[in-house]
């Protein structure tokens, strides 16, 4: 269920290190049960500022590149719920804002987004925003 319903941005990026960018991000589609679609992964690598880049191995990316590559990887699938664990953490802000802009276009085709993040600024874009403290919801 998780492959269909719920696309994951994990804080460290976890790419497979024997595939490349490309198939990093293709590889949701099989785990879901979904048609190959390069074209797809391609455009999302495209939005993520790495087109020229797919044949790129993990090791061969910058940290920010590689965290570029497992956002794209999380919305392959388009699942209705996104979970990202500040995927906007250590990128420059070009990059930033094409991730953000992704995840917004996201949320825009019916996805929800559950963001955790340490930037007021990227909080203050939320439709809702809750504050933790403590492991206690402590603002609504």
């Amino acid at each position: 269920m998780r492959s269909r319903a719920i696309g994951m941005i994990f804080q460290l990026p976890s790419l497979l290190p024997h595939l490349d960018a490309l198939d990093n991000v293709r590889l949701p589609l099989y785990f879901a049960g979904r048609s190959d679609d390069p074209a797809a992964a391609r455009a999302l690598l495209r939005a993520a500022g790495l087109e020229g880049r797919e044949a790129a191995f993990g090791h061969e990316l910058s940290a920010g590149q590689e965290r570029r590559v497992a956002v794209a990887r999380a919305l392959i699938v388009g699942a209705p719920i996104v979970l990202a664990d500040e995927p906007t953490g250590d990128l420059d802000p070009d990059a930033e804002a094409a991730i953000m802009k992704m995840l917004t276009e996201a949320n825009g085709r019916g996805a929800t987004i559950i963001m955790t993040t340490h930037n007021p600024a990227l909080r203050s874009r939320a439709g809702r925003s809750l504050t933790m403290k403590d492991g206690r919801l402590s603002e609504d």
